[in-house]
């Protein structure tokens, strides 16, 4: 996270997390910021900040005193909804200064001295979208929140620990197994660069949540994996290839201790992905098999990555693109996962209700393409028009809600998609 956050420019604020929350009725101001106060009293990584050296050296110094400001803001006369979201868009809106500023900021909005809504916003630094979802459980349960025994200092403890370099060494020869093999989706697709060259849009489409629960069951697979694979079905589609390697997210919370603690543990991995082009149960059962080896094998030292990547372009003589990547998060706005049943909701009918938009346009980035697919009902898509077409971007969105809800439905054949665009006779020889 440090080298995405370092690879940005300085007014990108992508890496910002954001919510707001109700605040109970009953509850006054005074409550509020004991609470707020409580939950940064018990989470080190919100009371981090990060300091490096001339050499890229990281250091994290945890604060044992310091003050927060809050912004509060009354909206007695205006529409307290539209007040919290101004004040999100606001508080997340600025990229954090992480080597001098907490990771995190916070809004209240009241109405005649009530508060109405909480809205918080922090550095992707301090935590990732698993971490959230606890900060946003335990600011509910403040009264009782006691300091969280599992911390960033002991997790550093355990990854320097012998068991901790025996998961990085297993990590590594995965990579080396995957970067031999690997081949972005990309590779031989050329197009000239639009004005601006980036280009971010979003379909929110509610038809998403219920159609990934209802293929999970019927596959007995993961909805990450069912998400993974409707997506991996739409790069097939756009290429015409049919095998493919891609950087997936890892959220690495796999012991009871760090499935509590409020961090960023999240690494990508490098997956190779073979679609089957008639079938979704066959692509989506073995990326099932491929995705969890490779979630397994995500722990390890970036520097380690590093030196990896550079030694093995030194010995195929060509540079290493890893520069397309996909995440799969299941954040849900109250810090809590959505369940539908499939058979209570007219998958059709919500689909028709999604809606696409351009977030962003902009003349640099990091990646060549970077997905975020919450599996409650949105997709974010950033690309490099140079690798794909930003025309070409709703159509692949909606092809990827297609494939969804026709399997939901009980149609495995996937040959036929409509919405899919494809790069056509755009493939270099």
């Amino acid at each position: 996270m440090w080298n995405l956050v370092r690879k940005r420019s300085p007014d990108d604020a992508g890496l910002n997390l954001g919510v707001i929350l109700n605040v109970p009725e009953g509850t006054g101001l005074p409550d509020v910021l004991r609470a707020i106060q409580r939950l940064i009293e018990c989470h080190d990584s919100l009371r981090t900040i990060y300091r490096g050296s001339a050499g890229g050296e990281r250091m994290q110094l945890v604060l044992g005193t310091g003050q927060l400001v809050a912004v509060i803001k009354d909206s007695s006369t205006e529409d307290p909804n539209g007040v919290a979201r101004e004040m999100l868009e606001q508080l997340t809106g600025v990229r954090f200064e992480v080597e001098h500023e907490l990771p995190i900021r916070v809004g209240i909005v009241s109405s005649r001295g009530r508060p109405l809504f909480v809205v918080l916003a922090l550095s992707h630094m301090a935590t990732d979208a698993h971490g959230l979802g606890l900060l946003i459980d335990r600011l509910y349960q403040w009264p009782t929140l006691h300091p969280a025994e599992w911390q960033a200092l002991q997790q550093a403890a355990l990854e320097t620990s012998n068991s901790g370099l025996a998961v990085s060494r297993r990590s590594l020869r995965h990579w080396s197994y995957e970067l031999e093999r690997f081949s972005p989706f990309f590779a031989g697709i050329e197009f000239r660069a639009e004005s601006p060259r980036y280009w971010v849009g979003r379909l929110v489409a509610p038809a998403i949540p219920a159609a990934l629960a209802g293929i999970s069951r019927r596959f007995k697979v993961t909805r990450a994996s069912v998400a993974l694979a409707a997506v991996s079905v739409g790069l097939a589609h756009y290429t015409g290839k049919n095998s493919f390697s891609i950087l997936v997210h890892s959220a690495n919370r796999f012991t009871p201790e760090a499935a509590c603690v409020v961090a960023q543990y999240s690494q990508e991995v490098p997956l190779r992905i073979d679609t089957d082009p008639t079938s979704f149960k066959k692509t989506v059962m073995a990326l099932n098999r491929e995705a969890t080896r490779a979630y397994t094998h995500a722990r390890c030292s970036p520097e380690d990555i590093a030196k990896l990547c550079e030694r093995m372009a030194a010995e195929r003589d060509s540079e290493l693109d890893l520069a397309a990547s996909l995440n799969i998060v299941s954040q849900a706005a109250t810090g809590r996962e959505r369940t539908a049943d499939i058979d209570d909701l007219p998958l059709e009918e919500l689909e028709t209700t999604s809606r696409y938009e351009v977030v962003d346009a902009r003349d640099h980035d990091w990646a060549k393409f970077y997905m975020v697919f919450d599996m409650n009902g949105s997709i974010n898509m950033m690309v490099d028009t140079t690798i794909f077409k930003s025309s070409d971007m709703e159509g692949f969105l909606r092809g990827v809600q297609r494939v969804l809800v026709r399997v939901a439905q009980g149609d495995d054949d996937i040959a036929d998609i409509e919405h899919f665009p494809t790069c056509g006779g755009r493939l270099k020889a």
